[in-house]
This record gives structure tokens, C-alpha cells and sequence, in this order.
């Protein structure tokens, strides 16, 4: 069987309390792997994002490991368990299927050796030492 990795995003067209709410309850009832929520006060500008929010909007972005054959269907499902918006609002939903390779080994490079004394050196699993060990 063959998974991919979706990212469905929400956005509530203007800040609603109590329907934020519910829509976080359906996102919860959802079973996504994880999700975040962005706001005015929340939004991190130091990201460059691909997909900017837009200003005074609630906007909530969830992951999800699925298969292949189901991916298709999963907008219409998180459609289906959202709540209905008030006339003064509107609820839109997008997804996207998430190229995670150049994810799932980044943070390699933030992992190096490491010295600890002149006897014990840590080393990551993929960047083995160069010298042989030798016990002393």
C-alpha cells in the first residue's frame, strides 16, 4: 500500500470564537497526524511561506499520512465534518500533497559529531566516523 502526505488548510474568512471552535473539534474528530492554527496575533512572519495568510483571517492547516486511493476523497470528508458558517463568514478548504523528501533528511545537516572528551565522540547514525575506533 502506498501513503502519501497531505496538508488540508482551512480558513475562516474573519475571527469567529465560538465557530473557530467547533471548526478545530472537527479537525480534532478528524484524526490528522497534526495541525496548527495561525491568526493575526499567532502568524510567524520569519517564515517564508508559499501560501501567505491573509490578513484578520483564522487559518488552520492539518496533516495527514493517508493512502493514495484515499487521497482523492479527503477533502470531501474534512468537508463533511466541518460546520456550517454564518452568513458573514466563509469557511475555504484546499489541500495539497506534501513532497516531504527534502524533509524527512534537512535536518541532517544541523547534526554533526560530537566532541565530548578526548576519549568519547558522539556521532549520527548516517555520517559514521571517517578513522577507525579503536577502545582504549
Amino acid at each position: 500500500m502506498k501513503y502519501t502526505h497531505i496538508c488540508v488548510e482551512i480558513t475562516l474568512s474573519r475571527p469567529n470564537r465560538g465557530l473557530e471552535k467547533r471548526i478545530e473539534r472537527a479537525i480534532w474528530n478528524a484524526a490528522f497526524s497534526g495541525f496548527e492554527r495561525q491568526d493575526d496575533s499567532t502568524d510567524l512572519m520569519l517564515v517564508d511561506d508559499p501560501r501567505p495568510r491573509v490578513k484578520n483571517t483564522v487559518r488552520w492547516r492539518a496533516y495527514s499520512r493517508i493512502t493514495e486511493e484515499n487521497s482523492s476523497r479527503f477533502e470531501e470528508r474534512v468537508r463533511k465534518l466541518l460546520p456550517q458558517a454564518p452568513q458573514d463568514a466563509k469557511i475555504t478548504i484546499a489541500t495539497w500533497k506534501i513532497d516531504n523528501t527534502g524533509f524527512v533528511t534537512a535536518w541532517y545537516a544541523y547534526f554533526s559529531l560530537l566532541i565530548l572528551t578526548d576519549r568519547i565522540e558522539v556521532y549520527p547514525p548516517w555520517d559514521p566516523p571517517k578513522k577507525p575506533l579503536r577502545a582504549s
